[in-house]
């Protein structure tokens, strides 16, 4: 038998989402009930013990479809993954990543906190992600990245964007770097749109271009 190593696991700990961006499968009519779950913290910590038997330092990421901030417990399942030697992300609107919530996160052991920023200006943000909080998430990835290196934290804080029109790629990097990415000091990832499967065979990594 092929000898079994784990270096990725995902464990979608919460299943609802306190967005509707238009770009997301959540934004037009939601999930079917049974996908809204918390995923029960005995049952995650059993997949943590399992996926432990076939690697060491596995990069689990809390989300999935759903957004991870939702789940009241989450620090105690940052925890968790941290305590096991493994590294725990989390990808995330950025919404509720602040104030004693963020500082309990990376407190736990976050290894990577990656803010989702779609839209490079207040009106483009509430435009893509139906929310009007472009300044209040900057102001949070910002906070966010005062308080790791504050804590010496061995962390990460970053963000990531979607071009939004293919014919004005250059633009839209210049101004995600002048509106988000600078005030927020983050590490970043600018993408095309993409399908969910990844087929696109284009990725924007912060104005670097490779296929």
């Amino acid at each position: 038998m092929t000898e079994i190593k784990i270096e990725r696991l995902v464990a979608e700990v919460f299943g609802g989402c306190n967005y509707e961006c238009q770009m997301c499968p959540q934004g037009e009519g939601g999930r079917d009930p049974e996908f809204l779950k918390q995923m029960p913290f005995e049952l995650f910590e059993e997949i943590l013990d399992d996926a432990s038997q076939y690697g060491s330092g596995i990069v689990v990421n809390l989300d999935g479809s759903g957004e991870a901030t939702l789940n009241k417990n989450l620090p105690k399942y940052i925890e968790a993954v941290a305590t096991r030697g493994h590294k725990p992300l989390v990808y995330t609107n950025g919404w509720l990543v602040r104030g004693n919530r963020m500082r309990e996160m990376f407190d736990a052991g976050l290894y990577l906190c990656r803010f989702s920023d779609i839209g490079y200006d207040r009106k483009t943000y509430k435009e893509w992600m139906r929310k009007d909080a472009f300044d209040s998430i900057i102001e949070n990835a910002r906070a966010a990245k005062d308080y790791v290196e504050v804590q010496g934290y061995d962390a990460v804080v970053s963000s990531y964007h979607l071009i939004i029109d293919n014919d004005n790629v250059d633009y839209e990097i210049e101004q995600y770097r002048k509106n988000f990415i600078e005030p927020a000091g983050t590490e970043a990832e600018i993408w095309k749109m993409h399908n969910w499967s990844g087929n696109m065979g284009f990725e924007q990594r912060d104005g670097e271009v490779s296929t």
